[in-house]
């Protein structure tokens, strides 16, 4: 499995992202207070126009659609905590629900409310 994703993100603002977060680790700061976000992927799709259960329907499938939200982060939204260097990370994402699911428990997504174990 093999993806391509071009992102648009300068180097020197990298630089500058990974220099505040170093001064932050030691209470100090390099320009100004460092500008950090938590984004979930719940957030992304409906930018994209997806449903939310669209991102659980395989691991290919989430792994493509994680990049692609990285990719709109980095490029889109101000944010100093997630970019320091040329190498974009996502990992599996399960919405709280490891534990549940690990006992067979059905894990409904909706679109409009939190995650919730189906009571079928």
């Amino acid at each position: 499995m093999s993806f391509s994703l071009e992102i648009d993100y300068p180097i020197e603002r990298m630089e500058q992202n990974r220099k505040r977060a170093k001064a932050r680790q030691s209470y100090d700061y390099h320009d100004r207070v460092p500008v950090a976000f938590c984004f979930v992927p719940r957030f992304f799709t409906p930018i994209f126009g997806i449903p939310y259960n669209e991102i659980f329907k395989d691991i290919e499938t989430q792994y493509h659609r994680l990049l692609q939200f990285a990719k709109y982060r980095i490029e889109n939204i101000p944010d100093d905590s997630y970019c320091f260097e040329p190498t974009v990370v996502v990992q599996p994402y399960f919405d709280n629900v490891i534990e549940a699911d690990a006992f067979g428990a059905e894990i409904i997504y909706p679109e409009n409310e939190t995650v919730h174990l189906s009571t079928r």
